[in-house]
């Protein structure tokens, strides 16, 4: 029964630490989870700079939601 909710604890922590990840641009142009918008990133994220995975997903959005002028 201990054993389960350690376990259980582990398993949250992990989730907690994966979403706070930081990724390099590099990293971030690298993944195949962003291949298609691999344009859109060269622009918006800047060298030297990490970044999470919900700050890259939430740049992207809002970057194909604006308007055009």
């Amino acid at each position: 029964m201990a054993a389960e909710k350690s376990a259980s604890r582990a398993a949250d922590d992990s989730e907690k630490t994966d979403k706070g990840k930081l990724y390099t641009k590099e990293q971030i142009l690298s993944s195949a989870k962003y291949m298609a918008r691999r344009d859109v990133l060269e622009a918006l994220l800047k060298d030297g700079r990490e970044y999470t995975l919900e700050e890259t997903d939430m740049m992207v959005k809002e970057f194909m939601e604006r308007k055009v002028q």
